[in-house]
């Protein structure tokens, strides 16, 4: 991968970080809009964020685990990478306390997942149905609403989608406290979700945590070569579409004028200014 940055200062968006989020963003913002001028800020010199591959003395390490359910993303934006599913159990997690060290192997789909919490903690049976029973609902009517919403759509929102509504404003850690789910090491174990997007449970979007759980379970993959070829993909598509990247450069500070966000300035010193952020 290499820059493609053309060395203007003005642009309609500008995003910090070439990470899955930072492109996603990007090649959303450029399909639906036209040609916008967007440049993304990359501090490394490679794109991807935490999914990468790196070698150390002859071993290739991946730092992605597993892709929940992008298919539709992959269709969308026209990425073409062969998937393998993942079967039975497609995730470990290993909770080490001291000298105690438990292992839990989180199974796929989202009844044998709800199974197998109940036979790991069944004192706590009816409060994990019930959490999961209300879960799975509120993804589904997640999957319900439109990306790109008109006025009308927005106005039935509360009406299709009322539990999406209702946890607007909740963390995961309060989704679970409204469930009574206090066991801490029943917690440890729902909390892993919450790892995929860097912060505790205390700070994660029950929406986001959930979706993340369920997508993750119910279609999760792995591609047949490395993880970094999503990214690598992804950043080609952005600057195949007038995007722009420039890598090595890390942010030092973020303007702000009038409470809003209106550019940054590089390590470099150079000013990118942006109408958008």
């Amino acid at each position: 991968m290499s820059s493609n940055f053309s060395g203007q200062d003005n642009y309609d968006l500008v995003i910090i970080g070439s990470g899955l989020s930072g492109l996603s963003t990007g090649l959303m913002w450029l399909k639906n809009t036209g040609n916008k001028k967007t440049l993304i800020i990359e501090k490394n010199q490679y794109p991807g964020g935490y999914s990468t591959a790196y070698e150390r003395e002859g071993y290739v390490f991946e730092t992605t685990q597993l892709f929940p359910d992008i298919v539709d993303i992959l269709d969308y934006l026209g990425i073409e990478i062969r998937l393998k599913p993942y079967e039975k159990d497609f995730m470990r997690r290993l909770v080490v306390d001291g000298d105690r060290v438990e292992e839990y192997r989180i199974p796929a789909g989202a009844e044998n997942f709800k199974a197998y919490l109940v036979k790991k903690f069944p004192g706590d049976e009816d409060k994990i149905k019930a959490f999961m029973d209300y879960s799975v609902d509120m993804f589904r009517q997640v999957r319900k609403l439109k990306a790109n919403s008109k006025f009308k759509d927005k106005l039935l929102i509360p009406f299709q989608a009322p539990k999406v509504v209702a946890n607007l404003n909740r963390t995961y850690s309060g989704l679970l406290d409204k469930f009574g789910i206090t066991n801490p090491r029943l917690r440890e174990v729902m909390e892993t979700f919450t790892s995929f997007s860097g912060v505790p449970s205390n700070r994660a979007s029950a929406i986001m945590a959930t979706g993340a759980m369920l997508s993750s379970m119910t279609r999760c993959f792995r591609p047949y070569g490395y993880f970094d070829e999503y990214p690598a993909k992804m950043a080609l598509l952005f600057q195949e579409w007038s995007g722009e990247i420039r890598f090595d450069s890390e942010v030092e500070k973020i303007l702000v004028e009038d409470g809003k966000a209106v550019g940054v300035y590089t390590l470099l010193k150079c000013k990118f200014l942006s109408h958008f952020f």
